[in-house]
């Protein structure tokens, strides 16, 4: 057991038993250039004075087994370089001061190199390293986050990726095993090559009727020369954040305004998002009507939906929800989880649904076809 430093006198914890002691600081080379966060010391980590042991430090390096990775390798700190009473921090009324008491020797890891990604293990992890950011470690999952210009603990533009905590996994929740795996492949991945954001100032949002007519036209004489699968997704008042949550299959729903109508086309080189109805409605119902094979998140109710509009939809129908939930059934079928396998570098868009709609739509329709066009 390590002998508490200097800085944590005074801390809020630093009476705690066994006072004085169970100091966890950073372990670890970091000689792949990422950094892993997590939330606080267990009984184990106290007792050793390294973190990530006890069972969820063997979990994780199981984990780490299966990916071929080696610990070492890794920079591991907490947010918390001690154990907390009973193991319990989030929440707690000296939660916010214990952090910031302890954030000196949180800041000494971060400082220590420019790393090329930052894994936040974690809900606790996430928020300290982007206060800013007013979601969920469950709603920001698998996205990349860029620390800010202005934050002087990290290097500017720092990739900053939330995966969860090995210790929720112990608590039924395994069969997201394979996807912290992932999130630490791509940790590396990021840290050896850089990361860059998917550029999407190519999507047409409201066009005028005019030039909505010609990217339908663009999209028939391509159709025409191929095999060109358009994407399609709408939008409802109730369609919310999550796909998964909705109602599937027509007459399941009591029908809902069609709000607008998202279209991609080739691997979303072609994205589009217009109203639904009014000088555009012929638009829609054209490009819905094509006999090309369409693709939807969700198609029953989509279609459902569409069929109560009067619009008819042609064509082969490939479902991407479905598609997903047979090859990973215990696995969530949202269109924001999964996107984060399939398209790197797109930024995190469900939150944009009230403030950004037509952005919004346009990455729904645009992630669709990436993923089901890469041969899911």
């Amino acid at each position: 057991m390590l002998k508490k430093p200097q800085e944590c006198e005074g801390c809020v914890l630093s009476a705690a038993p066994p006072s004085g002691w169970g100091f966890v600081p950073a372990d670890g080379s970091g000689s792949n250039g990422v950094l892993l966060l997590f939330e606080a010391a267990g009984e184990s980590e106290q007792k050793t004075g390294r973190p990530l042991t006890g069972a969820a430090g063997f979990l994780f390096q199981q984990l780490l087994g299966r990916a071929r990775l080696k610990r070492d390798d890794f920079r591991i700190h907490n947010v918390l370089s001690c154990r907390p009473p009973d193991n319990k921090l989030r929440g707690m009324p000296y939660e916010q001061e214990a952090i910031s008491r302890c954030s000196v020797h949180l800041n000494r890891t971060l400082a220590e190199r420019r790393w090329g990604c930052i894994v936040a293990g974690g809900d606790v992890a996430l928020h300290t390293l982007l206060p800013e950011v007013d979601a969920s470690l469950t709603a920001c999952r698998g996205y990349v986050f860029e620390s800010s210009e202005s934050d002087g603990r990290i290097a500017p533009r720092t990739p900053i990726l939330p995966t969860f905590h090995p210790s929720y996994l112990q608590r039924g929740q395994m069969a997201l095993s394979a996807v912290v795996i992932y999130d630490l492949l791509r940790a590396v991945e990021i840290a050896k090559e850089g990361y860059q954001e998917v550029d999407l100032s190519h999507f047409l949002l409201d066009p005028p009727p005019q030039e909505m007519a010609e990217w339908v036209r663009q999209f028939e004489i391509a159709a025409a020369c191929g095999d060109v699968w358009l994407s399609a997704d709408i939008e409802t008042p109730e369609k919310g954040h999550d796909e998964e949550e909705l109602l599937c299959g027509a007459g399941t729903v009591a029908g809902y305004p069609i709000l607008r109508c998202g279209y991609s086309w080739a691997a979303g080189q072609n994205v589009l998002s217009a109203p639904w109805g009014g000088s555009f409605d012929h638009l829609h119902r054209r490009l819905l009507a094509h006999r090309g094979a369409k693709i939807f998140w969700n198609a029953p109710f989509d279609i459902g939906e569409l069929a109560r509009a009067g619009a008819t939809v042609n064509g082969p129908i490939h479902d991407g929800m479905v598609m997903w939930h047979l090859l990973n059934s215990d696995l969530r079928k949202g269109l924001g989880f999964v996107a984060t396998f399939y398209c790197k570098g797109l930024p995190r868009w469900k939150h944009l649904a009230a403030t950004e709609p037509a952005q919004y739509n346009a990455v729904d329709a645009y992630a669709a076809d990436v993923i089901v066009t890469s041969g899911m």
